[in-house]
């Protein structure tokens, strides 16, 4: 029998009988389809290699040579199709009717095959004018396979066709393979190395980190190329070849705070020039101004042009170009969690054509990012970007002796660990309130989501459509953006910045009709009559109202809380940030006392001093307020009223009523937010008078939120008229009185000093009667008593909370726990039980992943653990110490390795490994102690050596038990960064009580509790027309109601 589809033995005669169905005209075509055809599988399979490759390593192993193979395999197949067809028509005209119907019938399925290989390819180059398949959709998966397989079928069915035909001529096909294969190696070659496959290193993640290291080429910035050169600025500068593809991301990003970052930023120009006048005076050079420049300048830096002596902060481009589109998205690694630009960068490697100046070239290089965008994304979005960890290497900083003369560390703004150990980041195991579930990276909050039809598009979950994120990343700063608007020489530029303002607005505010996104919230609370802290409290207000009368004192008690923020706020520049509350006491005549009004807010007018601020104020050595950004003359933090995420502060008011009152009374409050006090403002101004002697645009002042309450007034034996009831809306009603406790509790806690600790405990008894509250009562009661030292009731408090119904977290159950027991230790099993409580919190297998929650970040627990631990060992002997005291150094390495300047880390590694070392004599330890013991000096970088020579001596005992004497070296090493990294108090203190003689304002506002008068204003006569006060009105620039009505 003979198979349906093999040709018989006639047929097979009549194929050799018959006329070639290959002419001599076809010949040379199915020469050249054939050997493009070579190359095509010899580069296509070696293509699928490659990612087959990058699929088992966990990212993309196609390097940019191998992109040049690409594109000649691309090239080839757009090539090949031409003599394809013709050789398939001229062929099928000469065969038709040929008898042998087997070798027609699998010619069929060879042209199915070549000619689907082909389309299967176009299909997968994305070319414009196309249906597109996005990346990672199922449709492109799809072509993806069948464009593998189908040159299988086609060498399958080219095999089986000659097979019903003419012998095949073995030697001929290994001809076309050799130059197939010839061919690309020749492909390689075009790309500079004889391999188009590289092997990624692998992703730099956000916990890979490493102390700071010694300096770089950039330092005083912690900045660093992968080479530890320069980067050409023109490299760092293409922001024109990513708007190409991502219009929507560029268009967000041009009216960002990171593209006008640099000196095309008025305010940073002004302050940076006062700056590098004061080093070139003070130290013959501006090189310290490089601290500045690894987040701010970062093109002028990385390519040496800020070194300059004649750089021109007006005329250079380098100077406008802000943080551009490739200087985030070519970071390589963070190298560092302290923070100051810790970022380490590479010049990007380019698809082929990237600089070409051919409109033809340029469309072939955005076509093969769109074919083969592995690798683009390789190079521009790496996992690291998705972290918080990349943010923080920026937004976290300390201030080098470089710049101000005065220690080897001082602390600057640090938002990176203020949203690592808060509850809203899931990593804080001790916070007082709790998201549904956690923000994984600062990106939730200030890279939204946006619908877009960029090629980088994705559907994130929970989107409904295709989106990007947004690149204006909303934040803070309307004052940038309206200047920028009122400086714009077009109508539409300048109402993209109008736009961007609005849009920085109403984030401050929140958009969502849910109000889930509200920064915060004003709660006029309840009252004291005598207007004294111990008076008697009346509250909450609402639904009951207290009656006033007339001619008393009173204190209002008004509380603000955190919302839907991930760290301190406000964090940032807190020193320019004015943040106030103003508080005004009405009547049916109008306002009769108030505090917080603003002079002449269309003129950026001051904000009354004695206004009760949500800021900090920041002082030179000499007490001064630091007030024009000269970030080289900062000591010290003097005043603190930042609120921590999910936390709230207390502002108590001292109101005296007129004694003619006869109606009731309006109490309203509103948190208000100006980005720049009018200090600041005029500063701004002058230092730029020469280039733009214009004076600044009136700067949004944007109301956060507010509350208002009406109440009654007692008035010749009775109640002056009625007053309709009023319902707070703060839900549920028991968080009042939480908040309540909560900013008692933390009064005076920037000092390191107790609070109204007496009432907190009575606001949190109240929240223990709710029961939907009760947990968190009792939790915040055993803050209170821990704070107190009532050891027994906060062990009571702690089980109460667990029995409560919905009972506390466990994890605030194990850490309160854990505390108590640590405390009240008497025994060993005392420190056991709460090393079990802590160990309990920071298993990796313990942690509510469900709720994105993982605790075993919170570095204040696992340092309360090691604590336990040396604890522990100090009691113990033999084998069982030392192993005690290594779990201990463990835990404090791990805390150093998140927060490199960790005080209680340092302390903590130097009392273990002190204890290990068994008074061990070691050379190491002389070298740090000297070290320690040099003068200070500004250029000394004691702090970086003894670092470096941390890491050796940890480097050499990797593989090994470490000796005593190596222990030694540790010990006295870590003795010597804390000695460096420890606050000098004593010269704070001093600064600070300068400011405090000097500004009364400040003076009160320093108070472990303050207290605000509010000041009468004066009025007409009953009868009179009262005019408004100013600084009752809302106060939002134009460029900010513009750009609203835009949005």
């Amino acid at each position: 029998m003979v198979a349906e589809d093999e040709p018989t033995d006639g047929q097979r005669s009549a194929t050799r009988a018959m006329p070639g169905t290959v002419s001599s005209t076809l010949r040379p075509l199915l020469l050249i389809t054939l050997l493009l055809f070579g190359f095509l599988a010899a580069s296509g399979y070696l293509l699928s290699g490659a990612r087959l490759l990058g699929w088992l390593m966990g990212g993309p192993a196609l390097g940019p040579q191998g992109l040049w193979l690409f594109l000649g395999h691309v090239i080839a197949g757009c090539l090949a199709l031409l003599p394809l067809s013709c050789f398939v028509i001229g062929h099928w005209a000469a065969a038709r009717q040929h008898p042998n119907r087997a070798a027609i019938r699998r010619g069929r399925w060879l042209v199915a095959a070549a000619g689907g290989s082909i389309l299967s390819g176009l299909a997968l180059g994305q070319v414009e004018g196309l249906p597109q398949q996005p990346a990672g959709g199922l449709g492109r998966t799809l072509t993806l396979l069948l464009h593998a397989l189908l040159p299988v079928l086609a060498v399958v069915a080219y095999l089986a066709h000659r097979r019903a035909g003419p012998a095949i001529r073995w030697s001929q096909l290994r001809s076309y393979a050799a130059a197939g294969s010839l061919a690309t190696a020749g492909c390689l070659l075009a790309g500079g190395l004889p391999t188009g496959l590289t092997v990624p290193s692998p992703a730099a993640t956000a916990h890979a980190v490493d102390s700071t290291q010694p300096p770089s080429r950039f330092w005083p910035a912690a900045t660093r190329t992968v080479n530890d050169q320069t980067i050409a600025a023109e490299s760092l500068m293409n922001d024109d070849y990513c708007l190409r593809c991502h219009q929507d991301a560029y268009q967000s990003w041009f009216h960002s705070a990171h593209h006008f970052s640099s000196f095309n930023n008025p305010a940073y120009l002004a302050s940076v020039r006062e700056t590098r006048a004061v080093l070139e005076r003070r130290d013959g050079s501006a090189t310290a101004v490089r601290w500045c420049g690894g987040c701010h300048d970062p093109v002028p830096l990385l390519s040496g042009r800020l070194d300059d002596p004649g750089f021109d902060d007006r005329a250079d481009p380098a100077a406008h170009a802000g943080i551009t589109c490739t200087v985030c998205h070519a970071v390589t690694d963070v190298h560092t969690l302290a923070g100051n630009g810790g970022y380490t960068i590479a010049a990007p490697e380019h698809y082929p054509f990237t600089d070409a100046e051919s409109e033809l070239l340029q469309w072939l290089n955005g076509q093969l990012i769109r074919a083969k965008p592995d690798f683009h994304r390789q190079s521009f979005l790496k996992p690291l970007h998705r972290s918080a960890e990349f943010c923080g290497s920026c937004h976290k900083v300390s201030i080098p002796p470089e710049l101000n003369h005065y220690k080897d560390f001082l602390r600057g703004q640090n938002h990176y660990d203020s949203f690592l150990l808060s509850g809203v980041s899931g990593h804080g195991a001790r916070s007082f309130y709790y998201p549904a579930t956690a923000s994984a990276n600062c990106n939730v909050c200030h890279m939204p989501l946006t619908p877009s039809d960029d090629p980088a598009a994705d559907l994130f979950p929970g989107a409904a459509v295709a989106s990007v994120h947004n690149h204006l990343f909303p934040a803070a700063n309307t004052a940038l953006p309206t200047m920028l608007a009122a400086a714009a020489k077009q109508p539409e530029e300048s109402q993209g910045f109008e736009a961007a303002a609005a849009a920085h607005a109403a984030f401050l505010r929140g958009t969502q009709p849910s109000g889930l996104d509200r920064k915060l919230r004003v709660d006029i609370f309840g009252l004291k009559g005598g207007g004294r802290t111990d008076g008697v409290l009346q509250a909450p207000i609402r639904p009951e109202l207290p009656t006033l009368t007339p001619g008393e004192t009173y204190l209002i008690e008004v509380v603000v809380r955190t919302l839907a923020v991930g760290h301190h706020f406000t964090q940032g520049t807190v020193d320019s940030n004015e943040v106030w509350v103003e508080f005004t006491a009405a009547d049916s005549r109008g306002p009769f006392a108030a505090s917080g009004l603003v002079e002449q807010p269309e003129a950026n007018g001051p904000v009354d001093p004695d206004a009760a601020r949500l800021a900090a104020t920041v002082v030179d050595r000499n007490g001064k307020r630091i007030d024009r950004r000269n970030v080289q003359d900062i000591f010290t933090g003097a005043v603190n009223h930042e609120i921590p995420p999910g936390a709230a502060e207390v502002i108590h008011y001292q109101l005296r009523l007129p004694a003619e009152l006869t109606g009731p009374v309006t109490l309203s409050a509103r948190v208000r937010y100006r980005k720049f006090d009018s200090g600041y403002i005029g500063f701004i101004e002058q230092q730029l008078a020469a280039d733009s002697p214009a004076a600044l645009p009136p700067l949004p002042i944007v109301d956060l939120c507010e509350d208002s309450v009406t109440l009654p007034v007692h008035v010749d034996g009775g109640r002056s008229g009625p007053v309709a009831s009023q319902r707070s809306p703060i839900e549920p009603a028991w968080q009042r009185w939480n908040d309540y406790g909560i900013g008692c509790l933390l009064e005076g806690d920037f000092q390191g000093k107790q609070g109204e600790l007496k009432q907190a405990e009575a606001a949190f008894r109240r929240v223990t009667a709710v029961p939907a509250g009760a947990a968190h009562g009792w939790i915040n009661l055993a803050r209170v008593f821990l704070q107190e030292g009532r050891l027994p009731e906060a062990v009571d408090a702690v089980n109460a909370a667990g029995t409560a119904t919905p009972p506390a977290p466990w994890w605030q159950l194990a850490w309160f726990g854990g505390v108590v027991a640590a405390e009240n230790a008497a025994t060993p099993p005392d420190l056991d039980r709460a090393i079990g409580d802590f160990e309990k919190i920071l298993a990796p297998t313990n942690q509510p992943r469900s709720r994105g929650f993982d605790f075993s970040r919170d570095y204040v627990v696992r340092n309360r653990l090691a604590d336990t631990l040396f604890k522990r060992g100090i009691a113990a002997t033999g084998p069982a110490r030392q192993q005690l005291l290594l779990r201990a150094a463990r835990h404090y390495e791990t805390t150093r390795q998140a927060d490199p300047e960790n005080l209680t880390a340092h302390y903590g590694l130097a009392q273990c490994h002190a204890r290990l070392a068994d008074n061990a004599a070691s050379t190491v330890a002389e070298q740090a102690r000297a070290i320690a013991e040099e003068p200070f000096r500004p250029d000394g970088r004691r702090l970086p050596r003894l670092f470096a020579l941390r890491d050796q001596l940890a480097k050499a005992a990797e593989t090994r038990p470490m000796s005593a004497v190596e222990h030694a070296g540790l010990a006295a090493i870590h003795r010597a960064i804390h000695s460096l990294l420890r606050p000098d108090e004593q010269a704070m203190a001093t600064a600070v009580s300068t400011l405090r003689a000097n500004d009364p304002a400040a003076d009160r506002a320093a108070e472990v509790v303050p207290i605000y008068p509010l000041k009468p204003i004066s009025r007409p006569e009953a009868g009179a027309t009262a005019s408004t006060p100013q600084g009752l009105a809302v106060t939002e620039s134009p460029a900010l109601t513009a750009g609203a009505a835009r949005q």
